[in-house]
């Protein structure tokens, strides 16, 4: 993708997928600068959970959320950050989670006093940007409205300042295609894709029962133990009402998403983090404190190390296939061409760059099924002078008709396997 988006390619218009725009963005200044490297992705990732667990920590020491001063929950956000091995990447969610601890401080000073309408609207303006990071987020401006409805005295002017700083954002991002030519394909590809892409769940379903059995069996007890507890102040209790809200959103957000996957599920990590600090801190005996966090931790890192190493209950029970890169039977034949795929089995592109913007099959088809419409077919043309693919690999069967309509593309072609390969001629 962000091989792609360099140079004067625009997303939407000359990449057609549903990625939030400002994590494309992201990826093109790292293509740009560091090109294609899976070290970099992991590095900068690692650099932005260690950023994003001081900040954490910093507004709840800030906000006196606990009876005493402690870094427990920065510890406690890292470990959860290595629950699984795809968190390590520097995903959308992970990079719109950023903005949502900046605004975290804002919307915890609120409940305390809300009397400062700046601070109202920068909300509103974190939780744009983060929006435009990670779709999701949307589910924690929700969390917000319910918190300040139900734990404050908020104003409907305030209410209202907060959605014109969240939507602020986004308005921007539609004047830029406004004046680049391109608001069909911001509509078609980003405004309305929830409607268009198709549902996918990246690993078994009960596979997160395992995956999640330790945060999970320690959170309700956490929660149990801390909302049952009544040695705290009212702002304090304020802060883990809205904690539980925004872990409750940040879970609901996962099941919304049309692509599940385990990394999506770092939106929790803050609120179970802060629930978890308050379990370790409220248990008295030192040694029973000690083993149950020892615990805690272990499991984890046994989650964690037998997923990753697939041990022999995880590769019985669980595929992770799907996860990960694979090889594929064209590799041979894509390996440093700029390739046309029509499809869903994205590890082609894992040695081969994308010619063309059709990329995301779910919104490509919307165009090229649509071929004998006059419109389409010219604009399916023009996408094909201005960068002909090397290779095309046709699994949805699609191509041999456009090419029966395009004879002098059809002509630069030699046709293989039944007329699911293109391979361009010789010049």
């Amino acid at each position: 993708m962000g091989e792609k988006l360099t140079g004067d390619a625009v997303l939407y218009v000359d990449l057609w997928d549903n990625f939030p725009p400002l994590s494309a963005a992201v990826y093109r200044f790292i293509d740009k600068i560091f090109g294609r490297s899976p070290s970099t992705n992991h590095v900068l990732s690692l650099l932005l959970v260690f950023v994003q667990s001081i900040i954490f920590n910093n507004l709840l020491l800030k906000h006196r959320a606990y009876n005493e001063n402690t870094y427990l929950p920065a510890f406690l956000y890292v470990v959860l950050m290595n629950l699984f091995f795809d968190f390590y990447l520097l995903s959308p969610v992970l990079m719109g989670l950023t903005f949502i601890l900046l605004a975290l401080d804002n919307i915890i000073t609120h409940l305390g006093e809300p009397r400062n309408d700046q601070l109202v609207l920068y909300t509103g303006l974190y939780l744009g940007v983060a929006n435009l990071f990670y779709y999701p987020i949307f589910m924690v401006l929700l969390a917000v409205y319910i918190a300040y409805a139900f734990l404050t005295a908020t104003s409907i002017r305030r209410y209202l300042l907060l959605s014109f700083g969240y939507g602020l954002p986004l308005v921007i991002t539609w004047i830029f295609y406004f004046l680049n030519g391109g608001m069909k394909e911001f509509y078609v590809n980003f405004v309305f894709s929830i409607f268009n892409v198709a549902s996918y769940n990246y690993l078994d379903p009960v596979f997160y029962l395992l995956l999640l059995a330790v945060p999970l069996i320690f959170s309700l007890v956490a929660l149990v133990k801390t909302l049952r507890s009544t040695r705290f102040t009212n702002q304090q209790e304020r802060i883990q009402k809205f904690m539980l809200i925004l872990l409750f959103f940040a879970a609901l957000g996962w099941f919304f998403n049309k692509e599940r996957a385990p990394f999506q599920l770092i939106m929790t990590v803050p609120p179970t983090a802060f629930f978890l600090t308050h379990y370790f801190l409220d248990v008295r005996v030192k040694w029973k404190a000690e083993a149950l966090f020892g615990l805690f931790i272990g499991g984890i890192l046994f989650i964690n190390i037998s997923t990753y190493q697939k041990a022999g209950f995880v590769s019985k029970h669980f595929s992770l296939e799907d996860l990960e890169v694979q090889t594929t039977q064209w590799d041979d034949l894509v390996k440093g061409k700029k390739i046309l795929y029509l499809g869903k089995k994205y590890s082609i592109y894992k040695n081969a760059g994308l010619a063309t913007p059709y990329f995301n099959w779910d919104l490509s088809k919307l165009h090229l099924n649509a071929f004998r419409y006059f419109d389409n077919l010219t604009a399916i043309y023009r996408n094909f002078q201005k960068e002909l693919p090397e290779v095309i690999v046709d699994e949805q069967g699609v191509i041999a008709e456009i090419m029966n309509k395009m004879p002098t593309i059809k002509a630069a072609y030699h046709i293989r396997g039944n007329g699911t390969v293109y391979v361009l001629r010789s010049r």
